[in-house]
């Protein structure tokens, strides 16, 4: 389903307006519903959410949680793993500081132009990387950095997220309930 753009001036809402739970975003205070998860969705993000949450470098992960770095945009990837010195972690409140890796799952439906938006602005906000797996095709994930152009990774290879997983993730491992559970056992081992 397509969306209104949000235009370049700032719209009529704020992320505290928000609750926990609403299906909406925000770009620069213009709202992008975002829909439920398709079970060929919802299956990979689990297991991707696994694997990453079991590094033992990651001191705090979530599944859809809430990112506000400024009071129009809140931005909510499938999976993140929130910067250990965020404050607001221990408080009811958005997550302030950007995630330093942040993981979108683009299946069916996905609206292009929505996701180039909300690659931008987790990189404009201080995310170092942005894995969009692609559901559709060939298992391959985009890796997106603010320092360079964006890589292709295949199911045969590995991502790194220096200084935020002490582990490589298999391409598999984001798509595949097995794999996942394969890399959280050597995590927790």
């Amino acid at each position: 389903m397509a969306h209104p753009r949000p235009s370049p001036e700032s719209g009529p809402f704020r992320a505290d307006q928000l609750r926990d739970g609403d299906r909406y975003e925000l770009s620069h205070g213009h709202p992008i519903y975002r829909a439920p998860a398709r079970r060929e969705r919802a299956a990979p993000n689990i297991a991707g959410a696994t694997v990453i949450d079991t590094d033992p470098e990651v001191a705090w992960a979530g599944v859809d949680a809430g990112f506000s770095s400024e009071p129009g945009t809140l931005c909510a990837p499938d999976v993140a793993v929130a910067a250990p010195t965020d404050a607001s972690l221990s408080v009811t409140s958005w997550l302030t500081i950007a995630p330093p890796l942040a993981v979108a799952y683009a299946g069916q439906g996905q609206d292009e132009a929505d996701l180039r938006l909300k690659i931008a602005e987790l990189l404009e906000a201080g995310t170092r990387f942005v894995w969009v797996v692609r559901l559709r095709g060939p298992q391959r994930v985009e890796v997106h950095r603010p320092d360079g152009p964006m890589r292709l990774f295949t199911a045969g290879e590995v991502l790194e997220a220096p200084s935020i997983l002490r582990n490589p993730v298999p391409v598999p491992a984001l798509f595949d309930r097995e794999t996942a559970h394969e890399g959280m056992l050597r995590h927790l081992l």
